[in-house]
C-alpha cells in the first residue's frame, strides 16, 4: 500500500466472545446446560449455515475453512480472549477450545471467563465488557504487547 517500511501484519488480537469452530457449538452448548433454542447451530437457517451458504452439517470441508481455529499457528501474535461464563450464544467452550488450541500451538495468549455475564451482557446497568475494569485490563494487554 505504498509504505514497505510499515510491516501490516497483525500485532495483537482481542476476541470478545467469537465462533471457533461452527461443528461444535451445539454440542457445546448442550453440555454447559444451555435452553435448546441456543443448539440450533447446525439448522438450515442458522447465522452459520446462512454465512457458509448451506446445513454445516453437510459442509465439513467448508466449516473447517471457515473456523479460525484452523489457521493457527506459532507466528500468530499474543491473544486476549474474553468471554461470559454464561455465554450460550456463543458457547465458552468455543473460547476453551481456541485457547488450547493456541497455547498448544506455542502462541502467547491470555483468556479471561468473566463472572455472571452472557454473550457481550451486562451486569447491572453497565456493559461489563466496557467496564471501567475491562477497559483497563485491555489497554493494559495492547500496551504490554505492543511493546513486545
Amino acid at each position: 500500500m505504498g509504505n514497505i517500511q510499515t510491516s501490516s501484519q497483525v500485532q495483537g488480537v482481542i476476541d470478545w466472545f467469537g465462533p471457533t469452530d461452527f461443528s461444535q457449538m451445539d454440542i457445546q452448548a448442550k453440555a454447559q446446560g444451555c435452553p435448546d433454542k441456543s443448539q440450533e447451530h447446525s439448522l438450515k437457517d442458522s447465522p452459520e449455515s446462512l454465512y457458509l451458504g448451506g446445513d454445516i452439517d453437510e459442509l465439513p470441508e467448508l466449516v473447517k475453512k471457515a473456523n479460525p481455529i484452523t489457521y493457527i499457528s506459532k507466528n500468530d501474535p499474543p491473544f486476549l480472549l474474553q468471554k461470559g461464563e454464561y455465554d450460550c450464544v456463543v458457547p465458552v467452550g468455543q473460547t476453551k477450545l481456541f485457547f488450547s488450541a493456541l497455547k498448544e500451538a506455542g502462541v502467547n495468549v491470555e483468556c479471561d471467563l468473566l463472572e455472571e455475564v452472557g454473550h457481550g451482557d451486562m451486569r447491572g446497568e453497565k456493559p461489563v465488557f466496557l467496564s471501567d475494569a475491562n477497559i483497563k485490563r485491555i489497554l493494559e494487554f495492547i500496551k504490554k504487547t505492543l511493546s513486545l
